[in-house]
Parts: structure tokens; C-alpha cells; sequence
């Protein structure tokens, strides 16, 4: 994997995607780590310098509201510093987070409880694929671990994957929009997202203990409305 600190050369399209809006000239400051495909991993030299990747947020102790009813009780972490993980390979980094989230999972009293992790990026960064790698490495090591503890049921997922694709708009929504071009072009920018149906989803997982996701169907272009289970285990 060949990792870079600019951006790396876009194609026409990706270019229109990752211009900053007008009205945002500071975005195109900004500098991002460009990964390439596997298929050029087998090149990479001995001395590849480490890949640092930063947690948001640390995990001191949990801080509730005392007015929240106590069945509604969510868990909130003051954000303290952001500890980096050293590491030479994505594996290494998927490995390191599940790590870092088993852990934190020790500390959780009640496990029905749900725990958010949010994860942040420009579009094509590989947020997707980082959330998947690292819900499957807590899925395999929680059941290797818990598999001789009868009180458990190790063969369910503790953890699942919610991506953002689903919350995009439609493309009708985009073809009503004062610059239909525009909107397509650069679809993936914040304001091409539905994000009252993204606060809705997560009010109704918090109240609720389980929702139905959409997700998106990338044959057709368009989300796929409770397509996405989250269990209430």
C-alpha cells in the first residue's frame, strides 16, 4: 500500500467531488493520505515509514445527564487528547482499533447498552472499509473469546456496520435541486445527505434499542429504504 500526504491526481469527476464549496475557500487547504489498492501492497518497501492514525475520541470516565429517565441513560465520553496507533499496515490499524474497542467494552456495565462510534472522512477515503474490517475483527475475537462462557451466546454479532451511502439523496431529489449538474457531480458533499433521517435513525436506535437502516443500492444509484437490521442485542 502506497500511503501519500497530498491528494493524488483525481479523475474529472473526483475533481468536481473534492472542489470546497464557495462559500468553504479554507477546505482546499486541507491535505489527505491517499491509499492505493491492494494489488500494489506486494511492493511496498521495508522502509515504509509507520502509518499514524489518530482515535477520536479518548475514553475517560462516562459522564450522564442526571434528568435523562435512567432506562434512556446514554453514555458520554469528554473528548481528551487523541492517542495514535503506530502501525506499518491497514491490517495493522483494523487490528488495533478492534483492540481498542474490545477494550473499551470491559468498562461497559451493560452490555444491551448500544455504543456509537463514529467514523469521518472525504468521499472514496475508505471509511466504509475500515468500518467493516474492524466490525468483523470485534465480531471473530468476541466470539473466540466467550465461546467456553455458557452465559453468552458467542455465535451473535456484537457488533454491526451502519454505513452513510443510505442517507445519500435521491437522484430525484438532486434533479430538483437549481443546479441539477452541479448536484449530481458532486454528490457525496454534506449537503447531498439526508441528515434528519440519519438524526432520525439514531433517536429511534436510542429509544428504541433497534432500527431499520436504509442502505444503497450502487446498480440503481439510489438508498434502499430498512434495508439495514441493528439488533437490539
Amino acid at each position: 500500500m502506497e500511503l501519500s500526504g497530498s491528494i493524488a491526481c483525481p479523475t474529472a469527476a473526483q475533481a468536481r467531488l473534492l472542489r470546497p464549496p464557495a462559500d468553504l475557500p479554507w477546505l482546499a487547504s486541507l491535505r489527505y493520505i491517499s491509499c492505493r489498492s491492494f494489488a500494489v501492497r506486494s511492493k511496498v518497501t521495508k522502509a515504509m515509514p509507520s502509518l499514524s492514525v489518530s482515535i477520536q475520541p479518548a475514553f475517560p470516565q462516562p459522564v450522564t445527564r442526571a434528568t435523562w429517565k435512567k432506562k434512556h441513560n446514554v453514555t458520554c465520553y469528554q473528548r481528551q487528547g487523541a492517542p495514535q496507533i503506530e502501525a506499518k499496515s491497514m491490517e495493522e490499524v483494523y487490528d488495533s482499533l478492534a483492540e481498542h474497542l474490545l477494550s473499551v467494552f470491559k468498562s461497559i456495565d451493560n452490555l444491551d447498552s448500544k455504543y456509537i462510534v463514529g467514523l469521518a472522512g472525504p468521499p472514496g477515503a475508505g471509511k466504509s472499509t475500515v468500518a467493516s474490517e474492524v466490525v468483523r475483527r470485534v465480531n471473530m475475537r468476541w466470539s473466540q473469546k466467550h465461546t467456553k462462557d455458557s452465559s453468552l451466546n458467542s455465535n451473535e454479532d456484537i457488533a454491526t456496520m451502519l454505513p452513510m451511502d443510505g442517507f445519500h439523496l435521491y437522484r430525484s431529489q438532486l434533479d430538483a435541486m437549481e443546479d441539477p449538474k452541479e448536484a449530481h457531480a458532486r454528490r457525496g458533499a454534506p449537503w447531498t445527505f439526508n441528515p434528519s433521517l440519519f438524526l432520525k435513525c439514531l433517536q429511534t436506535l436510542k429509544e428504541e434499542g433497534s432500527v431499520y437502516a436504509p442502505s444503497f443500492d450502487h446498480g440503481v444509484g439510489d438508498p434502499v429504504e430498512n434495508d439495514i437490521f441493528v439488533k437490539p442485542q
